[in-house]
């Protein structure tokens, strides 16, 4: 039968595989490394994405918080220069929904459409406003010295 031979190959002395062994495990780890590379450069992308949405939330909760707070102490100023009173008008329906109007908007501006529903509470010289944002808790005490308890 006639036909092309192929040349033999031949390990050389000592048992080492030839230079085309040598170049393939090269390939194959150099696979490997660009592998473990992209799975690093994806996990962390993946990581700077959530520690920008952490920081996008938490100013989004902060200038909500210090909105509905501004919005709250106006009305209790507002009351008190009326003449003295021990209720600083928080539970008005009016202060309320002006408190989650400036609080929506200031979420907004900072890039986080969710719903807030500030809580105002009075206590020995401070009025307490609390919401929730994203999950997250947010308070601001306002100092006041027209709403004795």
């Amino acid at each position: 039968m006639i036909g092309v031979q192929r040349p033999e190959r031949r390990r050389a002395q000592g048992g080492s595989a030839g230079a085309d062994d040598e170049q393939g495990q090269a390939l194959i780890i150099a696979v490997f490394a660009l592998a473990i590379a992209a799975t690093a450069v994806i996990g962390l992308r993946a990581a700077q994405a959530r520690l920008l949405t952490g920081a996008g939330d938490e100013s989004a909760g902060e200038a909500a918080v210090e909105a509905a707070a501004s919005v709250y102490a106006d009305a209790a100023f507002a009351r008190h220069r009326g003449g003295p009173s021990r209720d600083p008008g928080l539970a008005d329906p009016a202060v309320v929904d002006a408190a989650r109007a400036a609080a929506m908007d200031a979420a907004r501006a900072n890039g986080r459409d969710a719903p807030v529903e500030p809580h105002a509470t009075v206590g020995a010289g401070v009025i307490d406003v609390e919401l929730r944002l994203a999950g997250r808790r947010y308070r601001a005490d306002v100092p006041v010295t027209c709403c004795p308890r």
